[in-house]
């Protein structure tokens, strides 16, 4: 046998050829696997990098929204209450598709609060929109004193720490 080997150059070419394409199956299957791993590690990425946009956004509205219903309550002045409501749009988008972009329990758990409190005061602020409407001004300081404004920011406010907080371990 060790004769033929010898002699059989065709037989030395094949098994060399088989070897190689066993290595090259290999690195293929694992490169494949590398790869789609890279791809998925990239999509949460994304999913987290959108997370936190969102979260940011949230925040950043919510606050500008205080502001301009402060001056509304002060000074009665509907530009102010038309300024803020011109934000409900664009929070309501953020409220609504911050969870779907996050993965941890813990910030789905904050995400779910988060929600809810900033359904409150989008629900506050159409409230307000409304007795401002029907120009009833004593239903409307009743309905803010009654509100804590600044509570319920402080509390969307420290949900979305902790949303960042969480995604920058993550991260």
């Amino acid at each position: 046998m060790n004769e033929l080997f010898r002699q059989n150059t065709k037989l030395k070419i094949i098994i060399a050829f088989g070897v190689l394409l066993l290595v090259m199956c290999g690195i293929q299957y694992f490169s494949s696997v590398s790869i789609n791993g890279l791809i998925e590690n990239e999509k949460e990425y994304h999913k987290n990098v959108m997370a936190l946009s969102e979260n940011e956004s949230i925040k950043a509205t919510i606050l500008d929204m205080q502001v301009y219903l402060k001056k509304f309550y002060t000074t009665s002045e509907i530009n102010n209450l038309k300024i803020a409501n011109d934000h409900l749009a664009d929070l309501q988008d953020d409220n609504n598709s911050l969870g779907e972009n996050l993965s941890d329990p813990a910030q789905i758990e904050f995400a779910k609060k988060l929600h809810l409190s900033v359904t409150d005061f989008i629900a506050f602020v159409q409230k307000i929109s409304t007795l401002a409407a029907n120009k009833d001004t004593v239903a409307t300081k009743n309905c803010f004193e009654a509100y804590y404004i600044e509570k319920k920011v402080a509390i969307i406010e420290s949900l979305c720490d902790k949303i960042d907080a969480n995604q920058d371990k993550l991260m």
